[in-house]
């Protein structure tokens, strides 16, 4: 029989993070890179849209950090957007918005974040 564990995250540590006034400035901003060729799909939940930036986990050190529930983010950028949209619609390219509702953490950075807009970096 095999056991399944969950071992959720216990801390995420968000080095710095970007207040977008207005969800289309982020948006703009992603459909440039998009133009350049990256994939990227903004997230979505608790009336936040954000993009986190993640650390590599190519060395040995930011493994073992995980491993003991701990995840690095070089950088969020993030808006408030009340209302869920499939996507944001600017210069004629369209932004993928991810509805990300049914993630515990995800949520809990929503939270966070929206604590960071009333009073930004």
């Amino acid at each position: 029989m095999v056991e399944i564990v969950h071992k959720p995250l216990k801390e995420i540590v968000i080095i710095d993070y970007s207040y977008y006034p207005k969800p289309e400035d982020l948006a703009e901003d992603m459909a440039m890179v998009m133009k350049m060729g990256q994939a990227i799909a903004l997230l979505w939940t608790e009336g936040v849209v954000f993009l986190p930036a993640m650390a590599s986990m190519d060395s040995e050190k930011m493994s073992e950090e995980f491993l003991n529930g701990r995840s690095y983010w070089h950088s969020v950028t993030f808006s408030l957007m009340p209302t869920y949209s499939e996507n944001l619609r600017v210069r004629g390219v369209e932004v993928p918005v991810v509805n990300v509702t049914h993630n515990a953490t995800m949520r809990e950075v929503a939270r966070w974040l929206k604590t960071k807009a009333a009073t930004p970096s």
